[in-house]
């Protein structure tokens, strides 16, 4: 179990390794504060475990998309990425169970996670950038394939 993320001194109450402060998404540290994902990157690789929550992220690649496997129906693999101010971004979910789906969030300067949006396909224009993560989860257990990327475009 992790203790809740908590944006003040409010409960210290523990739950199934969720944090209440982070919109849902379990990127809490030890100590119940709200932390950013792992960011080193391995090029082209498949995910490695564990990678079940924001805060152990895989990191993607540009250009280069990460393998996974959904191995129960309760396995998260969470994925980071960096976007540069004034870029779009497409985050895609290819393959994998049928059930699968792609929930893309926003890392805050704070450490709290705001939801992005979800589909096997998620688009944005962002006029700041910053560090974002995906998550993977469903479907499990399969062993069907997927294949999770982000692109990212400058521009108008």
């Amino acid at each position: 179990m992790r203790r809740r993320c908590w944006p003040d001194s409010s409960p210290t109450a523990t739950s199934r390794g969720t944090c209440g402060a982070c919109d849902g998404a379990d990127a809490c540290s030890s100590a119940g504060a709200c932390v950013a994902p792992t960011t080193s990157c391995a090029s082209g690789a498949g995910e490695q475990e564990p990678n079940d929550s924001a805060l152990a992220a895989n990191a993607l690649c540009a250009g280069a998309g990460r393998k996974g496997k959904v191995s129960s129906a309760t396995d998260q693999d969470w994925y980071s990425f960096t976007v540069p101010a004034g870029a779009t971004y497409d985050v895609r979910l290819a393959g994998g169970p049928a059930t699968a789906t792609l929930r893309v969030y926003k890392l805050g300067t704070t450490g709290r996670l705001s939801f992005i949006g979800d589909g096997p396909d998620v688009s944005r224009h962002t006029t700041d950038g910053g560090p974002y993560v995906a998550r993977v989860m469903g479907g499990g257990p399969s062993t069907a394939t997927y294949t999770v990327t982000a692109t990212t475009t400058t521009g108008p």
